[in-house]
């Protein structure tokens, strides 16, 4: 019984080793997927416009909360808001809790200057169960600082409402 038992736990290690041998990493053929580098940067820059957007957007909706909910803090809170978006963008008033769910840019980003862009976004607003779609456009300043002789890049986004 044990000559068994360990045939068969011999034969499955071997399988096993087979198996993974058998399934190599796939390789990548630079002929089919030819990017540029020009294509790459562009689509990372999309993304991350989006992704801060997004990041920053929720941001908002929430100081906007705690400003309705606690009034107390209604000094402090409108710096923040004001860093943020210079016109008012309200927040619903029945609404509880404010989720910034699929934005998505809607046209090409327009360049000010070398360092301000306006990227023009569509998002959905979901609040007490009802989903809202809004757009916004976002202003975004880049600066290159050099700190302890490296070049780092800034960059601070703020709303426009449409």
């Amino acid at each position: 019984m044990k000559r068994v038992l360990y045939s068969i736990l011999i034969l499955f290690f071997f399988s096993c080793t087979n198996a993974s041998k058998n399934e190599a990493s796939p390789t990548l053929d630079v002929s089919e997927n030819e990017k540029t580098v020009e294509e790459i940067e562009e689509t990372t820059e999309a993304f991350t416009y989006q992704n801060l957007s997004k990041q920053k957007l929720q941001e908002f909706y929430d100081l906007l909360l705690l400003q309705k909910n606690h009034p107390e803090f209604n000094e402090d809170i409108s710096i923040q808001l004001k860093g943020i978006s210079e016109k008012n963008i309200n927040v619903p008033k029945t609404a509880t809790q404010v989720s910034v769910k699929e934005i998505k840019q809607l046209k090409e980003n327009e360049v000010i200057s070398d360092s301000i862009t306006k990227v023009f976004f569509e998002y959905k607003l979901d609040f007490n169960g009802v989903t809202k779609i809004d757009t916004i456009t976002a202003i975004v300043i880049t600066k290159q600082v050099l700190i302890n002789d490296e070049q780092q890049i800034f960059t601070k986004l703020k709303f426009v409402k449409n």
